[in-house]
């Protein structure tokens, strides 16, 4: 095939291409099919080579000759950022959607009023050495205990129980009572001692409305140091504040 005849089948203008060695139409017609092939726009089929491919930038980058691309860092470091139910991070995202910075972890502190479903008891709280307030309860002291005794009596027998302790636990006992009888009282201060074979009781500080309601003494009994009660009245109630010291 002529030169003349391969350009004029390919459209091309043989004013815009430069042929060497016009002499040799072999060579001439090479030069041309090289030039046309380097031309991309006139490419209507096949594939492109992998390593004619440009590098891509942006949100996705790729290198010189590679097919694939991979999405760009955002600069946040990789990791899981969890917030607690004590303490919350800020997440910062850019308009694409992409986390571009993680906050510091900031201790949470609501308002105790915007809190729903609050405890209503002290237990509720989770606090189970709670103070009790069922009768005659006992507190904990370091060098003792405080607590409380009642005794409601119809009789006047003698020398009726109070209260008692642990003799080898408690050495003294302080009372402070209230006898009731009717519109009639009366009000004392006791202390007890003991040696671990017999009690010593002092009273004090009797204060009454009309006469004395009541006679106290002590003893030991089954292990137990005990506060005794005789009424004067048949319908009497004893109430007793205690403070007992430990051996």
């Amino acid at each position: 095939m002529s030169l003349r005849k391969f350009i004029a089948q390919n459209g091309l203008d043989s004013n815009s291409k430069t042929i060497t060695n016009v002499a040799d139409p072999v060579n001439a017609q090479d030069a041309v099919t090289k030039s046309f092939a380097s031309n991309a726009s006139n490419l209507t089929s096949g594939t492109l080579p992998a390593a004619q491919m440009p590098a891509h930038t942006g949100d996705v980058t790729s290198t010189v000759g590679a097919v694939a691309l991979t999405l760009a860092t955002s600069g946040v470091t990789a990791g899981t950022y969890n917030a607690s139910a004590s303490t919350t991070q800020s997440i910062t995202v850019d308009a694409k959607g992409r986390v571009t910075a993680v906050g510091t972890a900031l201790a949470i502190a609501p308002v105790f009023a915007n809190i729903t479903a609050k405890p209503t008891t002290i237990s509720g709280f989770g606090i189970t050495d709670a103070l009790s307030t069922t009768s005659n309860a006992t507190i904990p002291l370091v060098q003792g205990n405080i607590g409380s005794a009642t005794l409601v009596t119809t009789l006047t027998t003698a020398n009726q129980v109070l209260d008692s302790n642990s003799s080898t636990a408690y050495r003294a006992a302080r009372y402070d009572v209230q006898v009731t009888s009717g519109s009639s009282y009366h009000s004392c201060s006791v202390n007890i001692l003991h040696d671990g074979t017999s009690a010593y009781l002092s009273e004090f500080g009797d204060i009454w409305t009309s006469t004395a309601l009541a006679i106290f003494d002590a003893d030991i009994s089954g292990g137990l140091v005990r506060l005794l009660v005789t009424p004067v009245n048949a319908a009497t109630t004893f109430k007793a504040v205690k403070t007992l010291v430990n051996i």
